[in-house]
């Protein structure tokens, strides 16, 4: 139970940040954020964390054979992206919304949450955005330019991920402090 709340804070880390980078967005620092899309070191690592979080969802579903070699293709697989493929960070960025997604809707249901459905439809809009921008990266550089050129997108943008972690926060303390919580 201690792994989904450190997630769930992980997470909620992650939407602070990524909201604190949606109210900041101006036209003035479009440039920057253009760039990070295709940061590759930081693709890298998000690479690798993501990577390393998806192991164990994929050991359920992987052939006999192919289960030791899961840890190493997580961690060598990251690296092949490094020289093969454009806009990793923004690759890497999906994946954690997408798995980032997965671990609220698990804790909101696994710990019965209060609120688990607002919880879960914020977590699919998160985790929609994620598919979509790891089918197309380039989408996470065009919402950027929208952001930029209209600042009522980058501020409604940030409040949703602004609100989303209080929401996240607020429901994984109530369930913490709940009686029996660590029987779950």
């Amino acid at each position: 139970m201690t792994r989904l709340y450190i997630i769930n804070a992980a997470v909620c880390v992650g939407l602070i940040l990524t909201g604190t980078a949606a109210w900041r967005l101006a036209p003035e620092r479009l440039g920057a954020a253009e760039r990070f899309c295709r940061n590759r070191f930081f693709g890298l690592v998000a690479g690798w964390v993501t990577l390393l979080m998806c192991v164990p969802h994929a050991l359920v579903v992987s052939p006999a054979f192919l289960q030791n070699w899961l840890p190493v293709l997580a961690l060598g697989l990251p690296v092949l992206c490094w020289f093969y493929l454009d806009y990793l960070a923004a690759r890497a960025a999906a994946g954690l919304a997408i798995l980032g997604a997965y671990e609220v809707i698990h804790l909101a249901f696994d710990c019965r949450l209060p609120g688990a459905a607002a919880l879960t439809v914020g977590a699919w809009a998160v985790g929609i955005a994620g598919i979509w921008i790891s089918g197309r990266p380039c989408t996470l550089r065009d919402w950027l330019r929208l952001g930029a050129a209209h600042r009522n997108w980058s501020r409604a943008a940030a409040g949703f991920f602004w609100l989303f972690a209080a929401g996240i926060a607020a429901a994984t303390l109530a369930a913490a402090l709940r009686p029996g919580s660590g029987d779950v």
